[in-house]
């Protein structure tokens, strides 16, 4: 639910486009990544002049785009 929200938040053209993340079903946004871990990562997002972070799982996203955007950050 989280997921679905801040990608709407990006999608919206609110976001600081950093990276390109894209969910398991297909939608991508464009956020700026704060960590990763072995399993997550955390991405920011700005609406509105305030700064949403959500805490993504690698089972929510694409696993191509988690396994890409862990090697970089």
């Amino acid at each position: 639910m989280l997921a679905v929200l801040l990608l709407s938040l990006a999608l919206s053209g609110a976001a600081v486009a950093k990276e390109e993340l894209i969910l398991k079903d297909g939608l991508s946004a464009m956020v700026d990544v704060v960590e990763t871990t072995h399993d997550s990562i955390t991405v920011q997002a700005r609406k509105s002049g305030n700064l949403i972070s959500a805490k993504l799982k690698a089972s929510e996203l694409d696993p191509h785009c988690f396994y890409t955007l862990r090697r970089a950050h």
